[in-house]
């Protein structure tokens, strides 16, 4: 399964910069919305999105800067006992990026998820 490193933010903190991307009120920006204008955002810096499970059973929006494969492991299981990827000078600046963009709340994680 793949396991995925990056940036988690909640789904309402991706919401609400999809809404200021885009000049909304965040109320009317839906999740699929949301999700295709931060997928259009990050690829224009080569970088994906994707949806993981942090902790276990809770759903947050990753942005992705480490993909690697795991192993033995399956949907389900507490993520915090992968392989942990660690933040480098890449992520720092992912971060400083995110941060100038509004974004608040980020942890650098290790989850499963697909791109």
């Amino acid at each position: 399964m793949p396991r995925l490193g990056g940036w988690i933010m909640t789904i309402e903190e991706m919401t609400a910069w999809a809404a200021r991307m885009k000049g909304k009120p965040v109320e009317d920006v839906k999740f699929d919305e949301a999700f295709v204008t931060a997928l259009l955002r990050l690829d224009k810096v080569k970088m994906d999105i994707s949806c993981v499970s942090y902790p276990a059973g809770v759903d947050k929006m990753m942005v992705v800067t480490r993909y690697g494969e795991t192993f033995n492991w399956k949907f389900g299981d507490d993520p915090t006992k992968l392989p942990q990827f660690k933040a480098g000078k890449r992520e720092e600046r992912v971060r400083l990026a995110l941060e100038k963009e509004g974004i608040k709340g980020l942890e650098f994680v290790t989850s499963h998820g697909r791109l």
